[in-house]
């Protein structure tokens, strides 16, 4: 695996006092016992009092009493300062009054006197709102429904009743007002599970998986986020937010910050180029002398550079590279890459395969899996459909465009969106959540193509980026839903696939007659080896390598650094059209799809095929992805199927 070195994020200024409150065991008999919010206030204190991660002064009170819980309460709000930032958690039976009242249940309370016994919603905002600090972070992991009142389902009027003077203010809810919040399921003889909410928020400020931008931080609308994709098939969580200018941090990444590698030197990279074995050495040489160098950035170019040339460059060259990365104790280790002579590591003989048909219209055009690699995104005809990658099954509502052919789409950096293209020349984006349009289609000729969108990404810097048969490349600043009307470039032939350089060093296109490299948004290179259309190119993670394919039936593998005087360094030809490619972030993989329905698996460095076909879609195979963590491959044909395997 590509090595990527992470540093510590500083701590979040200020002070930052939490309470937890928990309510599993009720004196009533009226009111059911609760095994979760005991295990879901050990897991909140555990990462919230955590120095690397949440650095709270917490306190906790579980299964206490009406009046204990309000005197906490008002204790711990009346003492915290205008600059702290303040988090109430409570775990516990939300109950409604035959008025509609929520009342937030204590161990005494009794369910036939509410108003004199329990907790109401109201009183809590007030002294919220009473409260000098000016951040704050409410999180109810409790059941709005009727049910518990013995009446149907009534709304609780959350936006009115959660909103209050407070200036940023957050709130999270683990479902609606007409949801119960859902217990995990209980283990034999095993420890009491948490709810299924504060479960993945737990681990997602455990992990640092909930960090989906890599910045070392887990803000409030992180963890929302990452918590609502992994509960999607039994709940739907609610978050609202009030005032502020700047985003709440809830805690730091314990993955810290990812490293962005830094450009080598002109003159390095081009002696790494050079025909000759003694050049390429003196630069395996300076480039051993940087894996000491106090900048990670340059550190982590250098390693990456030598894993290339250790994986690809001539025996002896290669050796050397291998043996100075072995001497560089001082580095993050990595997985070491395989050498092109050597056979890399297989995929287990026989993949295991799920089929994923649920009433897709028609054939698969395009796939993506979310940043967090929990959601499989499948876009079929006018259609996007959602699966949970661990149980295959449908999660949430289907997105249906106005577009009768979305033939792409790409999820955000942070996975909150997700950006369709297709045969009526317009960028449209959705909030993934909600599965709603954020605006109707973009009006303005800006947000349009002449002709049909081919291809739409997220740049390295988080823009979103479409090509199509216009021969254009543009820019939209999606976060802002304002028009960059940057035009990145424009062609003579049509562009039917479009990919970034993974640390931004330009683009790369697959266009009609041939692929184009493009450097730094102006200088383009063709690489003009294809003999017919180019329909898909990819980067290996590294940045370093470049795959295409297309009507010539041929993968062809380039390094970046090579023009058209320069032939590609490896060529495997498929039986058909090559329509899709994809490289695993490990580096170690790279996928592609041919019209003839298979599926095909090939060593990176050197395009040995490995379990080819993987499978096969009838009619056709259309798209692939890998999953983030690299332990699925999905694929989609014509057939209407989409095929996860695990690699």
């Amino acid at each position: 695996m590509m090595s990527r070195m992470r540093a510590s994020a500083p701590r979040p200024p200020g002070t930052r006092r939490a309470l937890v409150v928990a309510t599993g065991a009720y004196a009533d008999p009226e009111i059911t016992q609760l095994r979760a919010p005991a295990t879901d206030a050990q897991g909140m204190v555990e990462v919230l009092t955590h120095e690397g991660i949440g650095g709270f002064d917490v306190t906790s009170l579980v299964d206490a009493r009406e009046h204990e819980i309000r005197r906490t309460v008002s204790v711990f709000l009346a003492e915290c300062g205008r600059d702290d930032l303040v988090l109430v958690y409570l775990s516990c039976h939300g109950l409604l009054s035959p008025r509609g009242r929520l009342y937030f249940a204590a161990a005494d309370t009794e369910k036939a006197h509410l108003r004199a016994t329990a907790i109401e919603s109201e009183w809590l905002l007030e002294a919220m709102d009473e409260c000098a600090a000016r951040r704050q972070v409410l999180i109810l992991d409790c059941c709005f429904s009727g049910a518990f009142a013995g009446k149907g389902a009534t709304d609780l009027e959350l936006d009115r009743r959660l909103g209050g003077a407070g200036r940023g203010r957050a709130v999270l809810t683990a479902s609606r007002s007409t949801e119960y919040s859902f217990e995990g399921e209980p283990l034999s003889d095993g420890p009491k599970p948490g709810s299924v909410f504060t479960s993945a928020l737990v681990e997602g400020l455990r992990t640092g998986e909930a960090d989906r931008d890599g910045d070392g931080y887990v803000s409030v609308e992180d963890a929302f986020l990452y918590a609502a994709e992994r509960v999607a098939s039994r709940q739907n969580p609610q978050r609202w937010l009030y005032g502020g200018e700047e985003e709440i941090i809830l805690a730091r990444s314990p993955r810290g910050v990812a490293v962005v590698a830094a450009q080598l030197p002109e003159a390095l990279r081009a002696a790494l180029d050079s025909p000759l074995p003694n050049v390429r050495r003196g630069a395996v040489e300076s480039l051993a002398e940087m894996l000491t160098a106090e900048d990670p950035g340059l550190v982590l170019a250098a390693r990456q550079a030598l894993q290339v040339v250790a994986s690809q460059d001539a025996p002896a060259v290669a050796r050397l590279a291998r043996e100075l990365l072995g001497e560089a104790p001082s580095v993050p280790a990595a997985a070491p890459p395989v050498p092109p002579q050597q056979p890399p590591p297989s995929p287990r003989p026989q993949p295991e395969s799920r089929s994923l048909r649920k009433g897709f219209p028609g054939r698969i055009n395009a796939l993506a899996f979310s940043p967090s690699g929990q959601l499989l995104a499948a876009a079929a005809a006018n259609v996007v459909a959602f699966f949970d990658v661990k149980s295959g099954e449908p999660v949430g509502d289907k997105l249906r465009s106005d577009d009768e052919f979305i033939s792409t789409i790409a999820f955000s950096p942070r996975g909150d969106r997700i950006a369709t293209g297709g045969d009526d020349h317009t960028v449209r984006l959705w909030n993934v959540p909600q599965r709603k349009l954020l605006h109707p289609p973009w009006p303005s000729q800006a947000w349009t193509h002449q002709g049909s969108v081919r291809s739409v990404v997220f740049t390295p810097g988080g823009d979103l980026a479409s090509a199509g048969d216009d021969g254009k490349v543009r820019l939209w600043d999606h976060r802002s839903r304002i028009p960059k009307h940057a035009t990145l470039f424009i062609g003579r032939q049509g562009i039917n696939s479009i990919a970034f350089h993974p640390l931004g060093a330009g683009f790369a296109l697959g266009c009609n007659e041939q692929a184009v490299l493009i450097r730094d948004g102006s200088d383009s290179r063709p690489l003009r080896s294809h003999t017919d259309d180019v329909l898909a190119v990819a980067y290996h993670p590294s940045g370093q390598l470049l795959a295409s394919g297309g009507r010539d039936r041929t993968v062809r593998l380039w390094q970046t650094s090579a023009d058209n005087r320069q032939p590609p360094i490896a060529t495997v030809e498929l039986g058909e059209w090559v329509t899709s490619l994809a490289f695993s972030l490990n580096g170690v993989w790279l996928a592609a799809t041919s019209r003839d329905g298979h599926v095909h698996l090939h060593h990176s460095a050197t395009l040995e095929a490995f379990h080819s076909p993987l499978t096969t879609h009838s009619g056709g195979a259309n798209a692939v992805a890998f999953s983030p963590d690299g332990r699925f491959l999905a694929s989609g044909g014509n057939d209407g199927v989409v095929q996860l395997l695990a690699i």
